[in-house]
């Protein structure tokens, strides 16, 4: 039996770390019938290619004549996935993108009409991993802060409208509940094992886990690195620079090289947020049997003599914003230079023969062979 997994998240539950894991070990993992998906290390492309089918058309039948570029990417990215997963002859073919938890009903109904044309005969799982929604909320604000334009007093305003459950159970009423694979990252952390060694035995695979090297990544801001998020996040806004992969990628380094406390939510934010946190994990557990622990979380105000004083959370934030720029630019004059191109060597002319000819001899003399 051939098995497709959707591994859609939720965000900071190892997504990251075992896409890369994954990534760097296909060969290894494709000997024990893992075969993770080669189009990328995160499959961002499945995420996205739901819209792109809304626009245009499903894979492999829309005419890619005009087609946005990112679009036709993704297309031909989800084709390339499909040839190649019709090689497997057993085993278990893997996508993962976090992203995919957070699309509407409507998407992941497309989504499941995408899969069952692009790949018949696979029996599908659904796998997500869940952890306790008030640790969910904090280091998802984090997460929002460090890629994105939020600041700490727009998340906490947030606070956390049960976006977990209503992902789940998206899923589960258009694939079906005997597809879903929901499991406890809270449980997995408090036994000290892996991610990715569970997410093996999770698909039915336990023993591609041995000798597995785990890569770490993505992690965590400091609250002093949100601190200066607050001041970053709205600047660029206001000079108009849009977060675009470049940005982000900066930005997020720079960040989190940033020292300090743990991010953490104020007083009044965790109060607000932990009576809808624990009357979710509580759904959960009666649903799926998870059991989440309420984690132990350190309130903004106790930390308060840690945190850098706000000159050098300014300092901090100008140095942020210099780099930004100076990576910008650095990408304009490549994009530009890449525009422009290479100019075409102009051929060489023959040099006439100089066969006594007195222009000829001229010629000769001073070389004007250009």
């Amino acid at each position: 039996m051939r098995q497709l997994v959707l591994h859609v998240g939720s965000i900071k539950t190892g997504s990251t770390s075992a896409q890369t894991t994954f990534a760097a070990s296909r060969e290894r993992l494709a000997a024990h019938g893992v075969h993770y998906a080669s189009i990328s290390r995160n499959h961002g492309a499945v995420s996205r290619v739901i819209r792109a089918t809304r626009r245009n058309g499903f894979p492999g039948e829309a005419d890619l004549a005009g087609v946005r570029a990112q679009e036709a990417s993704d297309f031909t990215l989800m084709e390339r996935a499909a040839a190649e997963a019709a090689t497997v002859k057993s085993g278990t073919y893997m996508f993962s993108s976090e992203a995919l938890l957070t699309h509407s009903a409507r998407n992941v109904a497309l989504l499941k009409s995408i899969v069952d044309r692009l790949f018949p005969d696979f029996a599908v799982s659904v796998l997500v991993y869940i952890r306790h929604p008030l640790s969910y909320t904090i280091s998802r604000g984090q997460n929002e802060i460090k890629l994105g334009t939020d600041t700490t007093a727009l998340i906490e305003e947030r606070g956390y409208d049960g976006e977990l459950r209503v992902g789940v159970e998206r899923y589960a009423e258009v694939f079906g509940r005997d597809a879903m694979i929901v499991r406890s990252y809270d449980a997995v952390i408090a036994d000290g094992r892996s991610v990715q060694e569970d997410m093996l035995e999770a698909i039915g695979h336990p023993g591609a886990a041995e000798g597995l090297v785990i890569e770490r990544s993505n992690e965590s801001i400091s609250m002093n690195a949100a601190l200066v998020a607050d001041i970053v996040n709205p600047a660029l806004a206001e000079r108009g620079i849009r977060v675009d992969a470049n940005v982000r990628r900066a930005k997020k380094q720079l960040l989190s090289e940033i020292a300090g406390p743990r991010f953490a939510f104020s007083r009044a934010a965790l109060d607000a947020v932990r009576g809808p946190c624990r009357t979710e994990a509580a759904w959960f557990a009666e649903a799926y049997g998870l059991a989440l622990s309420e984690p132990k979380v350190v309130v903004r105000e106790d930390i308060a003599d840690k945190l850098m004083p706000a000159d050098e959370i300014a300092d901090h934030a100008d140095r942020v914003l210099e780099r930004i720029s100076a990576v910008r630019q650095a990408v304009a004059k490549r994009k530009a230079k890449k525009a422009r191109g290479r100019k075409p060597r102009r051929e060489q002319k023959k040099e006439p023969d100089p066969s006594g000819n007195f222009f000829a001899k001229l010629i000769k003399r001073f070389r004007f062979s250009r």
